[in-house]
């Protein structure tokens, strides 16, 4: 809506540019001949297609600008280990299926502390200015930065992990919240830092159904294969498994129903974890 009245506006703006530039024109009292209308009315012709684009221009900078930032922040993001778990071939029944020895795991990296003691310098040389008006020096200044980083929380941290889970086993992970069960799951798949190497062994596949579930533009069916190979055994076991069908009755397409950012948000969000697993 907002996108379509600066439309209006701005190709409403030709017009009003022309009245406003001949009405000044005629107020100095010169003669508004027709060789000084035509050739202007040329001038402002040519003038309102860019006009009439310049919407479509500023929003093409401003989700640019989004992208950039968005892409930026990925690149700068800190990197995961990639030794933080060693995959092993499957295992059969009885046989372990995943292990921990006391590991321990935490969110961030060594370097945070780094980071986070420019953040503050950088924050400090932005906000002497500000310090100024509440009359504070600049010896005050720096001890009210320097506890703020000693105040600032450390990384929540797992420590001492040790578990041993065997293939057909099923294990639940009870706690408070905040307790760190997410967190361990994340350990599990090598997304939080560890200073010890390998110290989980996983066997087999893994599939992960997350809290924020992730689904991609295309079909149901699509988003429960999440790429395998068609097997309709399989596809009508997960449907079952998950208990779809009444969702799917009430898509007007069914299983061929377009979901995802552009279509239809439903239960499917869980599908690929239940194709996979």
């Amino acid at each position: 809506m907002l996108k379509s009245m600066f439309g209006v506006v701005w190709e409403g703006m030709g017009y009003v540019t022309m009245m406003v530039a001949f009405s000044a024109y005629s107020y100095t009292g010169q003669a508004l001949t027709a060789d000084v209308a035509f050739p202007a009315l040329a001038l402002f012709d040519i003038l309102r297609m860019p006009m009439i684009m310049m919407p479509n221009i500023i929003g093409s900078m401003v989700t640019a600008h989004t992208a950039v930032g968005r892409g930026a922040s990925f690149l700068d993001s800190a990197r995961v280990h990639e030794d933080a778990v060693r995959e092993l071939p499957p295992a059969g029944t009885g046989e372990v299926s995943l292990r921990v020895q006391r590991a321990s795991f935490r969110w961030g990296s060594p370097t945070d502390g780094k980071d986070k003691r420019r953040a503050f310098k950088e924050l400090s040389a932005k906000q002497k200015k500000s310090a100024s008006y509440l009359q504070l020096e600049e010896k005050e200044w720096d001890s009210l930065l320097a506890k703020e980083e000693k105040d600032a929380p450390t990384p929540f941290q797992l420590t001492d992990i040790s578990l041993t889970v065997q293939a057909g086993e099923t294990v639940a992970v009870v706690g408070g919240v905040g307790a760190g069960k997410s967190s361990l799951l994340a350990a599990l798949l090598g997304e939080m830092e560890t200073t010890d190497r390998f110290p989980v062994d996983r066997a087999g596949s893994v599939a992960y159904s997350a809290q924020t579930p992730f689904i991609f533009n295309g079909t149901v069916r699509e988003n429960i294969v999440f790429g395998r190979e068609w097997d309709r055994q399989r596809y009508e076991e997960v449907l079952d498994a998950c208990c779809l069908r009444p969702d799917l009755e009430l898509l007007t397409n069914g299983d061929e129903s377009e979901i995802g950012e552009q279509g239809i948000v439903s239960p499917a969000a869980l599908f690929p974890a239940a194709w996979k697993s």
